[in-house]
Protein backbone atom coordinates (compact mmCIF):
# COMPACT_ATOMS: atom_id res chain seq x y z
CA UNK A 1 0.00 0.00 0.00
CA UNK A 2 2.73 2.09 -0.13
CA UNK A 3 1.46 4.44 -3.09
CA UNK A 4 -1.68 5.41 -0.18
CA UNK A 5 1.34 6.93 2.18
CA UNK A 6 0.98 10.08 2.76
CA UNK A 7 3.20 13.12 1.30
CA UNK A 8 6.12 12.65 3.81
CA UNK A 9 8.53 11.79 1.19
CA UNK A 10 7.40 14.82 -1.21
CA UNK A 11 10.05 17.58 -1.64
CA UNK A 12 7.65 20.02 -2.18
CA UNK A 13 7.24 22.48 0.88
CA UNK A 14 3.58 23.53 0.13
CA UNK A 15 2.87 19.92 0.09
CA UNK A 16 4.91 18.88 3.19
CA UNK A 17 3.26 21.91 5.00
CA UNK A 18 0.06 21.20 4.08
CA UNK A 19 0.16 17.79 4.78
CA UNK A 20 1.52 19.03 8.57
CA UNK A 21 -1.72 21.06 8.50
CA UNK A 22 -3.91 18.64 8.12
CA UNK A 23 -2.33 16.09 10.24
CA UNK A 24 -2.72 18.79 13.01
CA UNK A 25 -6.49 18.99 12.64
CA UNK A 26 -6.83 15.64 12.47
CA UNK A 27 -4.93 15.57 16.33
CA UNK A 28 -6.45 17.74 17.60
CA UNK A 29 -10.29 16.39 16.43
CA UNK A 30 -9.84 12.99 16.80
CA UNK A 31 -12.80 12.30 18.77
CA UNK A 32 -14.29 15.10 17.11
CA UNK A 33 -15.01 15.99 12.95
CA UNK A 34 -12.12 13.61 12.28
CA UNK A 35 -12.70 10.89 14.57
CA UNK A 36 -12.08 7.16 12.88
CA UNK A 37 -14.94 4.81 13.33
CA UNK A 38 -14.35 1.51 11.65
CA UNK A 39 -14.12 -2.56 12.39
CA UNK A 40 -11.31 -1.66 14.22
CA UNK A 41 -12.87 1.49 16.40
CA UNK A 42 -15.91 1.84 18.22
CA UNK A 43 -17.60 4.17 20.09
CA UNK A 44 -19.08 3.55 23.31
CA UNK A 45 -22.51 1.96 23.30
CA UNK A 46 -24.12 5.33 25.17
CA UNK A 47 -22.53 7.71 23.10
CA UNK A 48 -25.06 9.96 21.37
CA UNK A 49 -24.44 13.63 20.21
CA UNK A 50 -25.41 16.39 22.22
CA UNK A 51 -26.26 18.81 19.58
CA UNK A 52 -27.94 16.67 17.08
CA UNK A 53 -30.96 18.56 14.86
CA UNK A 54 -33.52 17.72 12.75
CA UNK A 55 -31.92 18.40 9.05
CA UNK A 56 -34.47 20.69 6.74
CA UNK A 57 -33.67 19.20 3.18
CA UNK A 58 -35.53 16.63 1.20
CA UNK A 59 -35.71 13.27 3.18
CA UNK A 60 -37.51 10.05 3.25
CA UNK A 61 -38.01 10.59 7.05
CA UNK A 62 -36.82 12.21 9.41
CA UNK A 63 -33.37 12.50 9.98
CA UNK A 64 -31.43 14.10 12.21
CA UNK A 65 -27.34 15.27 12.30
CA UNK A 66 -25.00 17.42 14.60
CA UNK A 67 -26.03 21.10 14.36
CA UNK A 68 -22.72 22.12 11.91
CA UNK A 69 -22.86 18.95 9.20
CA UNK A 70 -27.07 19.92 9.26
CA UNK A 71 -25.89 23.39 8.31
CA UNK A 72 -23.38 21.62 5.59
CA UNK A 73 -25.88 19.64 4.28
CA UNK A 74 -28.42 22.05 3.80
CA UNK A 75 -25.78 24.62 2.18
CA UNK A 76 -24.90 21.41 -0.36
CA UNK A 77 -28.76 20.34 -1.13
CA UNK A 78 -28.92 24.44 -1.53
CA UNK A 79 -26.08 24.73 -4.34
CA UNK A 80 -26.94 21.26 -5.45
CA UNK A 81 -30.80 22.41 -6.51
CA UNK A 82 -29.46 25.48 -8.02
CA UNK A 83 -27.62 23.26 -10.92
CA UNK A 84 -30.61 20.87 -11.37
CA UNK A 85 -29.08 18.50 -8.99
CA UNK A 86 -32.55 17.09 -6.44
CA UNK A 87 -30.84 14.92 -3.87
CA UNK A 88 -32.84 13.16 -0.90
CA UNK A 89 -31.02 11.99 2.43
CA UNK A 90 -32.18 8.87 3.45
CA UNK A 91 -30.42 8.33 6.75
CA UNK A 92 -28.30 9.86 9.36
CA UNK A 93 -27.99 9.83 12.81
CA UNK A 94 -28.53 5.60 14.18
CA UNK A 95 -28.59 4.58 17.70
CA UNK A 96 -26.02 1.99 19.18
CA UNK A 97 -29.70 0.14 19.48
CA UNK A 98 -31.52 0.93 16.13
CA UNK A 99 -28.09 -0.50 14.53
CA UNK A 100 -28.07 -3.31 16.32
CA UNK A 101 -31.79 -4.36 14.81
CA UNK A 102 -30.23 -3.64 11.37
CA UNK A 103 -27.38 -5.38 11.66
CA UNK A 104 -28.70 -8.72 13.28
CA UNK A 105 -31.37 -8.42 10.61
CA UNK A 106 -29.79 -8.23 7.89
CA UNK A 107 -27.49 -11.33 9.37
CA UNK A 108 -30.91 -13.28 9.54
CA UNK A 109 -31.85 -12.28 6.11
CA UNK A 110 -28.85 -12.11 4.33
CA UNK A 111 -26.32 -13.67 5.89
CA UNK A 112 -22.57 -12.72 7.37
CA UNK A 113 -20.72 -11.89 3.82
CA UNK A 114 -23.27 -9.52 3.03
CA UNK A 115 -24.05 -7.91 6.10
CA UNK A 116 -20.36 -7.26 6.91
CA UNK A 117 -19.64 -5.64 3.52
CA UNK A 118 -22.93 -3.29 3.88
CA UNK A 119 -23.81 -3.19 7.57
CA UNK A 120 -21.42 -2.09 10.95
CA UNK A 121 -21.67 -4.23 13.75
CA UNK A 122 -23.60 -1.74 16.69
CA UNK A 123 -21.15 1.07 17.83
CA UNK A 124 -19.07 0.73 14.84
CA UNK A 125 -21.03 2.69 13.10
CA UNK A 126 -20.50 5.95 11.36
CA UNK A 127 -23.93 6.72 11.32
CA UNK A 128 -23.74 6.86 15.37
CA UNK A 129 -21.90 9.82 15.23
CA UNK A 130 -24.36 12.22 13.99
CA UNK A 131 -21.44 13.19 11.24
CA UNK A 132 -22.27 11.03 8.74
CA UNK A 133 -25.34 10.79 5.89
CA UNK A 134 -26.84 8.39 3.52
CA UNK A 135 -28.08 10.39 0.07
CA UNK A 136 -29.97 9.01 -2.98
CA UNK A 137 -32.48 10.66 -5.30
CA UNK A 138 -35.97 10.11 -7.45
CA UNK A 139 -33.68 8.58 -10.27
CA UNK A 140 -32.94 5.27 -8.34
CA UNK A 141 -36.23 5.37 -6.65
CA UNK A 142 -34.41 6.84 -3.00
CA UNK A 143 -32.43 3.44 -2.45
CA UNK A 144 -29.82 2.63 -1.72
CA UNK A 145 -28.04 1.38 -4.40
CA UNK A 146 -24.35 0.82 -6.81
CA UNK A 147 -26.00 2.48 -9.74
CA UNK A 148 -25.98 5.64 -8.01
CA UNK A 149 -22.50 6.23 -8.90
CA UNK A 150 -23.85 6.69 -12.46
CA UNK A 151 -26.50 9.25 -11.92
CA UNK A 152 -26.03 12.83 -12.50
CA UNK A 153 -27.00 13.12 -8.86
CA UNK A 154 -24.02 10.46 -7.41
CA UNK A 155 -21.95 11.91 -9.64
CA UNK A 156 -22.47 15.41 -8.49
CA UNK A 157 -21.56 14.40 -5.27
CA UNK A 158 -18.67 12.63 -6.24
CA UNK A 159 -16.79 15.72 -7.43
CA UNK A 160 -18.50 18.40 -4.81
CA UNK A 161 -19.08 17.08 -1.80
CA UNK A 162 -15.58 17.76 -0.77
CA UNK A 163 -16.33 21.37 -0.85
CA UNK A 164 -18.46 21.52 1.87
CA UNK A 165 -16.78 19.13 4.02
CA UNK A 166 -17.82 15.92 2.93
CA UNK A 167 -16.13 12.67 1.81
CA UNK A 168 -17.35 9.99 0.26
CA UNK A 169 -16.52 7.51 2.53
CA UNK A 170 -16.22 3.75 1.20
CA UNK A 171 -14.36 4.68 -2.16
CA UNK A 172 -14.11 1.54 -4.68
CA UNK A 173 -11.46 -0.25 -4.92
CA UNK A 174 -10.47 0.40 -1.07
CA UNK A 175 -12.71 -2.11 -0.04
CA UNK A 176 -9.83 -3.97 1.70
CA UNK A 177 -8.84 -0.75 3.47
CA UNK A 178 -12.36 0.38 4.87
CA UNK A 179 -13.83 -3.19 5.23
CA UNK A 180 -16.76 -2.19 3.58
CA UNK A 181 -18.15 -2.76 0.02
CA UNK A 182 -18.33 0.70 -2.45
CA UNK A 183 -20.84 3.01 -1.32
CA UNK A 184 -21.61 5.81 -3.62
CA UNK A 185 -24.62 7.35 -1.13
CA UNK A 186 -22.47 7.01 2.29
CA UNK A 187 -20.67 10.54 2.87
CA UNK A 188 -19.01 11.49 6.36
CA UNK A 189 -18.67 14.82 7.80
CA UNK A 190 -14.65 15.49 8.22
CA UNK A 191 -14.57 19.35 7.52
CA UNK A 192 -13.85 21.42 4.28
CA UNK A 193 -9.91 21.54 4.86
CA UNK A 194 -9.63 17.87 5.52
CA UNK A 195 -12.31 16.45 2.79
CA UNK A 196 -10.82 18.46 0.59
CA UNK A 197 -7.27 16.99 1.15
CA UNK A 198 -8.62 13.62 0.88
CA UNK A 199 -10.30 14.43 -2.02
CA UNK A 200 -7.13 15.98 -3.94
CA UNK A 201 -5.08 13.32 -3.02
CA UNK A 202 -7.69 10.43 -3.35
CA UNK A 203 -7.50 9.32 -0.17
CA UNK A 204 -9.69 7.60 2.54
CA UNK A 205 -9.75 8.47 6.35
CA UNK A 206 -7.78 5.56 7.29
CA UNK A 207 -4.84 6.74 5.58
CA UNK A 208 -4.73 9.83 8.28
CA UNK A 209 -4.18 7.72 10.91
CA UNK A 210 -1.29 5.46 9.70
Amino acid sequence: NGKYILLLADTSSKAHSEYLKIQDIVSKNSNGITRLVNKQNALKSNYKPNDLVKISVKSTKTIHLRKNVAKAVKNMFSDAKKKGIHLTAVSGFRSSSYQSNLYYNSLRKNGAAYTNKYFAKPNHSEHQTGMAIDISAKSVGYDLVEHFKNTKEGKWLAKNAHKYGFILRYKEGREKDTGFAFEPWHFRYVGEDVASYIYKNNLILEDLYR
